[in-house]
Parts: structure tokens; C-alpha cells; sequence
């Protein structure tokens, strides 16, 4: 995360500025997933939430000066309000200010999360290891660029050999579509973190289709540990309609993804598709 741009005179924090398009849609369907899961939740003692990617808690709409709540404090009151609210909060930022505003504002909501400072290659293997083995987890991780997470990052809660938990993450597509091109001309990319072993299936050709492979091929590394992505992957645009990411879960139980399509299937956006 960025460092915090400004204060939010209202409770003194810091927050975190943002476009537009990364609140109203994101967000939405963050907090009607989370709302729409409960039931779900609800059969399971251990119930986690985690975000790596988690800034100040709050942020700064870039167009309008607006000051919303940020993805944790979303998931975290969306839960709350139900009658199977996270029992764990595991949030984490590279930025030590933006991770210690965002524990504060979440004690504020009446959470006590655990926070973690650092890059999520690093944060990952902390936060997998605190989470309930047979619980219900989400994983929220909604990274600036392809860069901030690598694969390994996922590789952390496949090794802690989580039962049952899911995955919603923003796919750059705008990495793709400026850079790919220029990634597989050189010798060693960020892609090689991002999606190891892309290089052998991935070959210069129309760009569509090499964003296409190389996102089939990043969906598979997640299929051999028994993950399917939804159907639903709604691709955010930004003001001037340029794709900036997908937004897609990623679970093991076909009812999550079902869910998520339910909620996702009504983004004015569109779908993704390449």
C-alpha cells in the first residue's frame, strides 16, 4: 500500500487515497459476499478473515474527496452484523502508519484484529499460521500490482493445509496489457514470481491471447490444489473505461462460488472475457 495521502479530521487516522472505480464496485461486492456467507459461517467455530493488502482502513475517494471505509473494516462490519461474525482478523500492510491505523479503527468497530507489518511473501506464512486448520477462512488480497503478489504468497495457506478457504483477488489486467509483451522479452520478470513456470506455455503472439494463456495458466496452479475459479470475475475499469483489474474468487467449495457468481453477476461493468 501507498503511504497514507492525508488525516480524516473525523477520527484523526490516516487514509489512503483511491480512484473511484476501486470503491464503489470492489467494494460492493466485497460486502455483499461477506453478508451473503453467513449462513455458511455460521457452522463453523473458527472463522477468519485476512487482508494483506489492507492500508489505513479507511481511504480517500481521488474524484470526489470522499472518505469511505477501506476492504477490512467492510468485511469486518458486514460480518458483525450477522449472526456469524469473524472470529479471527488477521490484517497487514508493508506501511507500518497504514497498519497501525487500520488496528485502531477496527478496535474503534469493536474488533481485535492481529496485525502484521511487512510484504505479503512475508506476511502470508504469519497470518496462514494463525488461522484454525478445519475453519472457515477468507482471504481478501487486493494488491497495487502483479508485483506485490507472488505466488508464493498462496503457496503459504496451501501449506498450512487449510480445509476450507477461500480466495478473492485483483488479477491486474492493465499489468497484462501494458507489460506482458515486454516480461516474456526479458530474461527475468516480476512474472516468474507471479506465475511460476508461465514461460513454457506462454509465446509471443496477439496480446489478447497471451493475457489469455497466461491467466489460464495462473487459474491452474491453483487447480492442482483443488481450487476452481468462479464463473463470475467482474473486470473493473476506470474512469476512462481502461481495464485497470478482474476481480475473481477462487474456492474449493462449489456453494462459495455460487454465491460469489450470485453477487457478481450484477456488476455493470462486465464480466471477464478476453
Amino acid at each position: 500500500m501507498k503511504k497514507p495521502a492525508r488525516i480524516d479530521t473525523s477520527d484523526g487516522l490516516p487514509v489512503a487515497e483511491v480512484g473511484e472505480w476501486s470503491v464503489e464496485l470492489k467494494h460492493r461486492l466485497l460486502r455483499e459476499y461477506v453478508d451473503a456467507t453467513w449462513g455458511v459461517r455460521s457452522k463453523y467455530q473458527h472463522r477468519g478473515y485476512v487482508d494483506l493488502f489492507s492500508g489505513p482502513g479507511r481511504v480517500e475517494v481521488k474524484t470526489t474527496g470522499q472518505i469511505v471505509d477501506g476492504s477490512s473494516l467492510i468485511a469486518w462490519r458486514a460480518s458483525a452484523g450477522s449472526k456469524a461474525p469473524y472470529t479471527s482478523v488477521i490484517v497487514a500492510d508493508s506501511d507500518r502508519e497504514s497498519t497501525e491505523a487500520c488496528d485502531t479503527r477496527l478496535k474503534r468497530a469493536g474488533c481485535m484484529p492481529r496485525t502484521l507489518v511487512g510484504e505479503a511473501r512475508e506476511t502470508s506464512r504469519k497470518a496462514a499460521a494463525e488461522l484454525d486448520r478445519f475453519g472457515l477462512h477468507l482471504v481478501f488480497l487486493d494488491p497495487y500490482n502483479l508485483k506485490a503478489l507472488p505466488f508464493s504468497v498462496f503457496e503459504a495457506f496451501f501449506e498450512r493445509d487449510l480445509r476450507h478457504v477461500d480466495f478473492i483477488v485483483h488479477f491486474s489486467a492493465n499489468d497484462l496489457q501494458r507489460n506482458l509483451d515486454s516480461f516474456l522479452a526479458e530474461e527475468t520478470s516480476i512474472m516468474d514470481d507471479f506465475v511460476p513456470g508461465w514461460r513454457a506455455h506462454v509465446t509471443m503472439r496477439a496480446r489478447d491471447q497471451m493475457r489469455g494463456t497466461t491467466f489460464w495458466y495462473w487459474v491452474s496452479l491453483f487447480e492442482k490444489h483443488g481450487f476452481q475459479i468462479a464463473k463470475e470475475a467482474p473486470l473493473i475499469r476506470g474512469g476512462t473505461r481502461q481495464p485497470l483489474y478482474w476481480l475473481v474468487l477462487l474456492s474449493r467449495h462449489p456453494l462459495a462460488a455460487n454465491i460469489w457468481n450470485s453477487v457478481a453477476d450484477k456488476s455493470p461493468q462486465g464480466s471477464f472475457g478476453f
